[in-house]
């Protein structure tokens, strides 16, 4: 499968076999902290034979794989992407596990009301701001009538009263991303977003995620695979479109960060933002 290259363009991550691993660490960090330690986030929500289930965005498709663990044989469990370069090999993942390119914001015309869940996660970095409520239209069209959607976004507006390094960070995070049309507070727009899109009951938690050699192993599981983990394969990106002027000025203020969350550790916050398709819509 070739990637649909022309949706990568303001994409801030990389897609080699360090993102790839970072991922895989993320997804047990997040549904941990953000998640509560389950996959389903809302304990109403139940998957059963025939379900159906959507994970949009799906990377390395940790979520899938293993809510595959959890769930019967005969539900299905579908995972998109833009590009396939993180997919596990199908020789080794489930059979019900179905894995194929699209963009978020045109999902297969013939999925619509097919979901009984949707599951999306950290896109902070690669939806344009214009693209986010076709993405939320789009899973409210594919989402079965009663059907849940849940999505998960760092909200970068936390901690409030940031420390030096991380608030020279944050703004340069906040340059790059409007510089390639991101929305860098999605996290605070989606609940408007899925209520304009016709969603109802929407739920929308802050979650507090340890980062930190302070905050024991987790902080420091949150430092290199979590939230923050991200921010150091965003380094090319932030040279090459000139928001920070070169590999080295980035990395020494990454030293500073580390430095920061290693004397007194941060808790960055996720936001786990839920909603439910009307049964009349």
């Amino acid at each position: 499968m070739a990637a649909l290259d022309a949706t990568l363009a303001n994409y801030l991550l990389t897609r080699d076999s360090a993102e790839k691993e970072r991922l895989d660490g993320q997804h047990i960090y997040l549904k941990k902290f953000a998640y509560d330690d389950r996959l389903v986030y809302d304990r109403n929500v139940e998957l059963k034979a025939g379900s159906s289930v959507l994970d949009s965005g799906t990377g390395t498709v940790a979520w899938l794989l293993d809510l595959a663990k959890e769930v019967p044989e005969d539900v299905e469990l579908i995972g998109v992407d833009v590009s396939p370069n993180n997919f596990p090999d199908a020789a080794n993942a489930p059979k019900n596990i179905h894995l194929s390119l699209a963009s978020a914001t045109n999902l297969p015309k013939e999925w619509s009301n097919k979901f009984d869940l949707v599951n999306q996660r950290f896109m902070l970095s690669a939806l344009l701001a214009a693209e986010w409520p076709q993405a939320v239209s789009e899973i409210f069209r594919v989402l079965k009538p009663g059907g849940r959607i849940q999505l998960c976004e760092l909200d970068p507006r936390y901690p409030l009263e940031k420390p030096p390094a991380l608030e020279r960070h944050s703004e340069i995070l906040l340059q790059g991303a409007n510089k390639r049309g991101l929305l860098r507070y999605c996290a605070k727009e989606l609940p408007g977003m899925l209520r304009n899109a016709g969603f109802v009951d929407v739920v929308d938690d802050a979650k507090p995620c340890p980062v930190g050699k302070a905050l024991g192993e987790w902080g420091v599981r949150g430092a290199t695979g979590g939230p923050a983990g991200a921010w150091w394969n965003m380094k090319d990106a932030l040279v090459e479109q000139g928001t920070i002027g070169s590999a080295k000025e980035y990395e020494d203020l990454l030293e500073e960060l580390v430095k920061e969350w290693d004397e007194k550790g941060i808790y960055l916050v996720t936001r786990m933002i839920c909603a439910t398709k009307p049964l009349e819509s």
